[in-house]
Protein backbone atom coordinates (compact mmCIF):
# COMPACT_ATOMS: atom_id res chain seq x y z
CA UNK A 1 0.00 0.00 0.00
CA UNK A 2 2.52 2.52 0.96
CA UNK A 3 4.55 1.41 -2.53
CA UNK A 4 1.27 2.36 -4.12
CA UNK A 5 0.31 5.27 -2.51
CA UNK A 6 4.63 6.66 -3.36
CA UNK A 7 3.88 5.52 -7.25
CA UNK A 8 0.52 7.57 -7.00
CA UNK A 9 2.29 10.71 -5.65
CA UNK A 10 5.16 10.03 -8.24
CA UNK A 11 2.20 9.59 -11.07
CA UNK A 12 0.52 12.86 -10.35
CA UNK A 13 3.49 15.14 -9.85
CA UNK A 14 4.81 13.61 -13.68
CA UNK A 15 1.13 14.81 -14.95
CA UNK A 16 1.07 18.33 -13.40
CA UNK A 17 5.06 18.62 -14.58
CA UNK A 18 3.70 17.72 -18.04
CA UNK A 19 0.63 20.06 -18.09
CA UNK A 20 2.58 22.99 -16.71
CA UNK A 21 4.98 22.70 -19.19
CA UNK A 22 2.24 22.51 -22.09
CA UNK A 23 1.02 25.48 -20.46
CA UNK A 24 4.58 27.03 -20.77
CA UNK A 25 4.57 25.71 -24.55
CA UNK A 26 1.63 27.82 -24.99
CA UNK A 27 2.45 31.01 -23.54
CA UNK A 28 2.63 34.12 -25.71
CA UNK A 29 4.92 36.80 -25.15
CA UNK A 30 2.83 40.10 -25.45
CA UNK A 31 3.95 43.59 -26.83
CA UNK A 32 1.82 46.31 -25.71
CA UNK A 33 1.63 50.03 -27.34
CA UNK A 34 0.67 52.59 -25.43
CA UNK A 35 0.32 56.40 -26.47
CA UNK A 36 -1.99 58.72 -28.23
CA UNK A 37 -2.98 59.14 -31.56
CA UNK A 38 0.81 58.84 -32.96
CA UNK A 39 0.89 55.64 -31.27
CA UNK A 40 -2.57 54.20 -32.19
CA UNK A 41 -1.45 55.42 -36.11
CA UNK A 42 -3.65 58.27 -37.26
CA UNK A 43 -3.14 59.06 -40.75
CA UNK A 44 -5.26 62.05 -41.96
CA UNK A 45 -4.05 61.07 -45.30
CA UNK A 46 -4.93 57.86 -45.88
CA UNK A 47 -8.31 56.60 -46.98
CA UNK A 48 -10.23 56.38 -43.52
CA UNK A 49 -7.93 57.59 -41.49
CA UNK A 50 -10.11 58.84 -39.10
CA UNK A 51 -12.19 55.67 -38.94
CA UNK A 52 -12.60 53.34 -35.52
CA UNK A 53 -9.53 50.91 -35.89
CA UNK A 54 -7.64 48.51 -34.27
CA UNK A 55 -4.46 50.92 -34.59
CA UNK A 56 -1.69 50.87 -37.40
CA UNK A 57 1.17 53.46 -38.25
CA UNK A 58 4.63 51.91 -36.61
CA UNK A 59 2.27 49.69 -34.49
CA UNK A 60 1.62 47.06 -37.58
CA UNK A 61 4.98 46.95 -39.00
CA UNK A 62 6.81 46.66 -35.66
CA UNK A 63 4.25 44.32 -34.22
CA UNK A 64 4.93 42.18 -37.28
CA UNK A 65 8.45 42.00 -36.92
CA UNK A 66 8.86 40.71 -33.03
CA UNK A 67 6.24 38.27 -34.50
CA UNK A 68 8.88 37.41 -36.61
CA UNK A 69 12.00 37.38 -34.63
CA UNK A 70 9.92 35.90 -31.55
CA UNK A 71 11.32 32.33 -32.12
CA UNK A 72 9.46 29.24 -31.50
CA UNK A 73 7.09 31.45 -28.42
CA UNK A 74 4.09 32.88 -30.16
CA UNK A 75 3.41 37.01 -29.44
CA UNK A 76 0.19 38.69 -28.93
CA UNK A 77 -0.31 42.15 -29.57
CA UNK A 78 -2.36 44.75 -28.19
CA UNK A 79 -2.59 49.12 -29.87
CA UNK A 80 -4.33 50.99 -26.31
CA UNK A 81 -3.63 53.81 -27.96
CA UNK A 82 -6.26 56.48 -27.35
CA UNK A 83 -6.54 59.52 -29.77
CA UNK A 84 -5.86 62.66 -27.91
CA UNK A 85 -4.39 61.27 -25.19
CA UNK A 86 -2.71 63.35 -22.38
CA UNK A 87 0.42 62.05 -19.80
CA UNK A 88 -2.90 63.59 -17.25
CA UNK A 89 -5.64 61.83 -18.79
CA UNK A 90 -3.94 58.06 -19.17
CA UNK A 91 -5.32 58.14 -15.41
CA UNK A 92 -8.25 60.63 -15.20
CA UNK A 93 -9.70 59.72 -18.52
CA UNK A 94 -10.88 63.63 -19.15
CA UNK A 95 -8.98 66.46 -20.35
CA UNK A 96 -8.00 68.82 -18.03
CA UNK A 97 -9.03 72.81 -18.55
CA UNK A 98 -5.60 74.50 -16.91
CA UNK A 99 -2.33 74.83 -18.17
CA UNK A 100 0.04 72.32 -15.51
CA UNK A 101 -3.13 72.83 -13.32
CA UNK A 102 -1.94 76.36 -12.18
CA UNK A 103 -3.58 78.49 -14.77
CA UNK A 104 -5.82 81.14 -13.13
CA UNK A 105 -8.92 80.91 -15.36
CA UNK A 106 -9.58 77.70 -18.06
CA UNK A 107 -8.40 77.82 -21.30
CA UNK A 108 -10.48 77.58 -23.85
CA UNK A 109 -11.76 74.56 -25.63
CA UNK A 110 -9.40 73.35 -28.10
CA UNK A 111 -6.22 74.78 -26.86
CA UNK A 112 -5.24 72.41 -23.63
CA UNK A 113 -4.82 68.83 -23.01
CA UNK A 114 -6.99 67.44 -25.60
CA UNK A 115 -10.57 67.91 -25.37
CA UNK A 116 -10.86 65.83 -28.26
CA UNK A 117 -9.90 62.43 -26.74
CA UNK A 118 -12.01 59.83 -27.85
CA UNK A 119 -10.94 56.40 -26.88
CA UNK A 120 -14.38 55.38 -29.44
CA UNK A 121 -11.58 54.86 -32.01
CA UNK A 122 -10.11 52.34 -30.60
CA UNK A 123 -11.56 49.23 -31.29
CA UNK A 124 -9.17 47.43 -28.59
CA UNK A 125 -12.10 49.02 -26.33
CA UNK A 126 -15.48 47.77 -27.55
CA UNK A 127 -16.32 46.33 -24.27
CA UNK A 128 -16.00 50.12 -22.70
CA UNK A 129 -17.56 51.87 -25.44
CA UNK A 130 -19.58 53.98 -25.69
CA UNK A 131 -18.15 54.77 -21.74
CA UNK A 132 -14.20 56.21 -21.67
CA UNK A 133 -12.62 54.90 -18.48
CA UNK A 134 -9.03 55.55 -17.85
CA UNK A 135 -6.93 53.88 -20.15
CA UNK A 136 -4.78 52.58 -16.82
CA UNK A 137 -7.51 50.79 -15.81
CA UNK A 138 -8.61 49.51 -19.27
CA UNK A 139 -5.54 48.34 -20.48
CA UNK A 140 -4.75 45.83 -17.71
CA UNK A 141 -8.36 44.98 -17.54
CA UNK A 142 -8.35 44.40 -21.03
CA UNK A 143 -4.86 41.82 -20.48
CA UNK A 144 -5.83 40.00 -16.96
CA UNK A 145 -7.09 36.74 -19.35
CA UNK A 146 -3.31 37.00 -21.25
CA UNK A 147 -1.51 37.16 -18.13
CA UNK A 148 -3.60 34.74 -15.93
CA UNK A 149 -2.43 32.35 -18.76
CA UNK A 150 0.55 32.73 -18.20
CA UNK A 151 1.49 35.45 -21.27
CA UNK A 152 4.43 37.50 -20.40
CA UNK A 153 4.47 41.31 -21.54
CA UNK A 154 7.54 41.68 -23.04
CA UNK A 155 7.77 44.06 -25.45
CA UNK A 156 5.68 48.26 -24.44
CA UNK A 157 6.66 50.91 -26.57
CA UNK A 158 5.01 54.44 -25.48
CA UNK A 159 4.73 57.70 -26.91
CA UNK A 160 2.86 60.47 -24.96
CA UNK A 161 3.37 64.17 -24.04
CA UNK A 162 2.87 65.34 -27.43
CA UNK A 163 -0.52 66.48 -27.06
CA UNK A 164 1.13 68.29 -23.62
CA UNK A 165 3.70 69.95 -25.70
CA UNK A 166 0.45 70.88 -28.39
CA UNK A 167 -1.08 72.38 -25.57
CA UNK A 168 1.47 74.10 -24.59
CA UNK A 169 2.45 75.56 -28.26
CA UNK A 170 -1.01 76.67 -28.43
CA UNK A 171 -0.29 79.13 -25.50
CA UNK A 172 1.98 81.50 -27.41
CA UNK A 173 0.17 81.52 -30.76
CA UNK A 174 -3.48 81.29 -29.94
CA UNK A 175 -4.11 82.07 -26.20
CA UNK A 176 -3.81 86.20 -25.45
CA UNK A 177 -4.38 85.82 -21.89
CA UNK A 178 -1.27 83.87 -21.66
CA UNK A 179 0.12 86.02 -23.96
CA UNK A 180 -0.32 89.14 -21.85
CA UNK A 181 1.81 87.55 -19.24
CA UNK A 182 5.05 88.66 -18.31
CA UNK A 183 7.81 86.75 -19.24
CA UNK A 184 8.74 85.18 -16.03
CA UNK A 185 4.72 84.45 -15.42
CA UNK A 186 4.88 82.83 -18.53
CA UNK A 187 8.05 80.84 -17.74
CA UNK A 188 6.44 79.55 -14.33
CA UNK A 189 3.45 78.04 -16.42
CA UNK A 190 5.92 76.22 -18.76
CA UNK A 191 8.26 74.90 -15.80
CA UNK A 192 4.93 73.72 -13.80
CA UNK A 193 3.73 72.69 -17.43
CA UNK A 194 6.51 70.38 -18.11
CA UNK A 195 6.97 69.12 -14.15
CA UNK A 196 3.61 67.75 -14.09
CA UNK A 197 4.53 66.05 -17.72
CA UNK A 198 7.44 64.34 -16.25
CA UNK A 199 5.61 63.15 -13.44
CA UNK A 200 2.58 61.66 -14.47
CA UNK A 201 4.75 60.53 -17.42
CA UNK A 202 7.08 58.70 -14.34
CA UNK A 203 4.09 57.54 -12.71
CA UNK A 204 2.68 56.00 -16.18
CA UNK A 205 6.29 54.13 -16.15
CA UNK A 206 6.10 53.09 -12.27
CA UNK A 207 2.92 51.18 -13.29
CA UNK A 208 4.10 49.46 -16.67
CA UNK A 209 7.20 48.08 -14.75
CA UNK A 210 5.19 47.08 -11.80
CA UNK A 211 3.20 44.91 -14.60
CA UNK A 212 6.00 44.35 -16.37
CA UNK A 213 8.79 44.25 -14.31
CA UNK A 214 11.34 42.29 -17.62
CA UNK A 215 9.63 44.02 -20.30
CA UNK A 216 11.61 45.92 -22.70
CA UNK A 217 10.29 49.46 -22.64
CA UNK A 218 10.75 52.16 -25.61
CA UNK A 219 9.92 55.29 -25.18
CA UNK A 220 8.96 57.57 -28.66
CA UNK A 221 9.64 61.29 -29.38
CA UNK A 222 8.09 63.43 -31.47
CA UNK A 223 9.33 64.63 -34.82
CA UNK A 224 7.88 68.20 -35.85
CA UNK A 225 6.46 68.45 -38.41
CA UNK A 226 5.23 72.43 -38.26
CA UNK A 227 8.74 73.69 -39.80
CA UNK A 228 7.38 72.33 -42.97
CA UNK A 229 4.92 75.16 -43.57
CA UNK A 230 8.01 77.89 -43.33
CA UNK A 231 6.84 81.32 -42.71
CA UNK A 232 3.19 80.01 -42.26
CA UNK A 233 4.05 77.86 -39.02
CA UNK A 234 1.05 78.75 -36.12
CA UNK A 235 3.19 76.91 -33.88
CA UNK A 236 6.72 78.33 -34.35
CA UNK A 237 7.38 77.46 -30.47
CA UNK A 238 6.82 73.80 -31.24
CA UNK A 239 10.39 73.05 -31.87
CA UNK A 240 11.73 74.44 -28.84
CA UNK A 241 9.08 72.48 -26.56
CA UNK A 242 9.45 69.48 -28.57
CA UNK A 243 13.64 69.77 -28.04
CA UNK A 244 12.72 70.11 -24.03
CA UNK A 245 10.05 66.97 -23.86
CA UNK A 246 12.40 65.07 -24.82
CA UNK A 247 14.93 66.00 -22.95
CA UNK A 248 12.52 64.59 -20.00
CA UNK A 249 11.68 61.49 -22.42
CA UNK A 250 15.51 60.29 -22.43
CA UNK A 251 15.91 61.36 -18.46
CA UNK A 252 12.72 58.96 -17.76
CA UNK A 253 14.15 56.32 -20.02
CA UNK A 254 17.34 55.97 -18.21
CA UNK A 255 15.70 56.15 -15.00
CA UNK A 256 13.15 53.03 -15.41
CA UNK A 257 15.70 50.89 -18.05
CA UNK A 258 14.22 52.11 -20.77
CA UNK A 259 15.42 52.82 -24.64
CA UNK A 260 14.36 55.97 -25.89
CA UNK A 261 13.56 55.89 -30.01
CA UNK A 262 14.55 59.61 -31.97
CA UNK A 263 13.04 60.01 -34.99
CA UNK A 264 13.10 63.84 -35.22
CA UNK A 265 16.00 64.15 -37.34
CA UNK A 266 14.58 61.83 -40.43
CA UNK A 267 12.01 64.48 -40.74
CA UNK A 268 14.29 67.49 -40.76
CA UNK A 269 13.65 69.05 -44.21
CA UNK A 270 10.73 66.08 -45.03
CA UNK A 271 8.12 67.30 -42.99
CA UNK A 272 6.09 67.91 -46.58
CA UNK A 273 6.77 64.64 -47.62
CA UNK A 274 6.51 62.20 -44.30
CA UNK A 275 3.96 64.22 -42.33
CA UNK A 276 -0.20 65.46 -43.73
CA UNK A 277 1.52 69.01 -42.66
CA UNK A 278 -0.58 70.39 -45.62
CA UNK A 279 -3.54 69.06 -44.73
CA UNK A 280 -6.13 70.85 -42.59
CA UNK A 281 -7.22 68.87 -39.18
CA UNK A 282 -10.14 71.40 -38.07
CA UNK A 283 -8.45 74.75 -36.91
CA UNK A 284 -4.68 73.31 -36.84
CA UNK A 285 -2.52 71.51 -40.35
CA UNK A 286 -2.28 68.11 -39.19
CA UNK A 287 1.09 67.03 -38.00
CA UNK A 288 0.84 63.41 -37.84
CA UNK A 289 3.12 61.12 -40.13
CA UNK A 290 1.96 59.55 -43.14
CA UNK A 291 2.64 56.56 -44.87
CA UNK A 292 5.99 56.84 -45.45
CA UNK A 293 6.48 58.78 -42.01
CA UNK A 294 5.49 56.02 -39.97
CA UNK A 295 7.46 53.50 -41.98
CA UNK A 296 10.27 55.73 -40.54
CA UNK A 297 9.42 55.40 -37.05
CA UNK A 298 8.93 51.69 -37.40
CA UNK A 299 12.57 51.20 -38.64
CA UNK A 300 14.03 53.39 -35.78
CA UNK A 301 12.31 51.37 -33.72
CA UNK A 302 13.18 47.82 -34.96
CA UNK A 303 16.42 48.94 -34.98
CA UNK A 304 16.52 49.97 -31.39
CA UNK A 305 15.05 46.70 -30.52
CA UNK A 306 17.51 44.51 -32.87
CA UNK A 307 20.88 46.14 -32.68
CA UNK A 308 22.67 43.38 -34.78
CA UNK A 309 22.68 44.15 -38.18
CA UNK A 310 22.40 41.03 -39.81
CA UNK A 311 19.05 40.88 -37.77
CA UNK A 312 17.57 44.39 -39.93
CA UNK A 313 16.87 42.09 -43.01
CA UNK A 314 13.97 41.27 -41.29
CA UNK A 315 12.56 44.59 -41.70
CA UNK A 316 11.70 43.74 -45.08
CA UNK A 317 9.99 40.26 -43.20
CA UNK A 318 8.08 42.27 -41.39
CA UNK A 319 5.99 44.15 -44.50
CA UNK A 320 4.54 40.67 -44.87
CA UNK A 321 1.08 39.50 -42.92
CA UNK A 322 1.51 37.88 -39.32
CA UNK A 323 2.30 34.07 -40.02
CA UNK A 324 2.66 30.61 -38.66
CA UNK A 325 1.99 30.43 -34.91
CA UNK A 326 -1.72 30.14 -33.29
CA UNK A 327 -2.41 32.53 -30.85
CA UNK A 328 -4.82 32.07 -28.07
CA UNK A 329 -6.21 35.49 -28.60
CA UNK A 330 -6.15 38.20 -31.42
CA UNK A 331 -7.98 41.08 -30.41
CA UNK A 332 -5.28 43.63 -32.13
Amino acid sequence: MVCFAKWTRLAAAAIASVALTANAAFADDVYVALGDSFAWGYDKGASGGQLPGAGGGYYTPYAQFLDQVNGSVGLTSFNFAVPGETTETYFSGVPAQKLGGVYPTPNPVGLIDAPFRNQSYNTNYPVFNPVTPTSQAAQFTNLADNLAAGDTIRFVTVQLGGNDILGTAAQFALNAEFAALTPLEQQAILNARFNDMATNYAAILSTIRAKAPNADIFLLTYPDAFPGLGPLNPLPQSGVLNTAATGIYQTLADAFGAKLVDSRADFVGKETTLTNITLLDGALPNFHPNAAGYSVIASRLISATAPEPGTLALLAVAGLSFVGRVRRTKRA
